[in-house]
């Protein structure tokens, strides 16, 4: 299945083409970042469809967006 991809700051870098990800059926956001190799504590906020996830091991389906926003810091 497909999904797609919004990812912020830093981790931009890591975007598919297209910001399209193929990725396994049930596959979690857990999945995704590992597929990404994005560590964990990388990403401050997850995000499917507009709404907030905290558990990492929610299942994604077909033609969502997931959005992965990492920590923000000033000074």
């Amino acid at each position: 299945m497909q999904i797609r991809l919004k990812l912020m700051g830093i981790l931009r870098a890591k975007a598919p083409e297209g910001n399209l990800l193929d990725i396994p059926d049930g596959a979690s956001i857990e999945d995704v970042m590992q597929t990404l190799d994005i560590p964990t504590t990388h990403v401050h906020l997850a995000m499917i469809d507009g709404q907030h996830q905290r558990d990492r091991t929610t299942s994604l389906a077909e033609n969502q967006e997931l959005m992965l926003m990492p920590p923000v810091g000033g000074g």
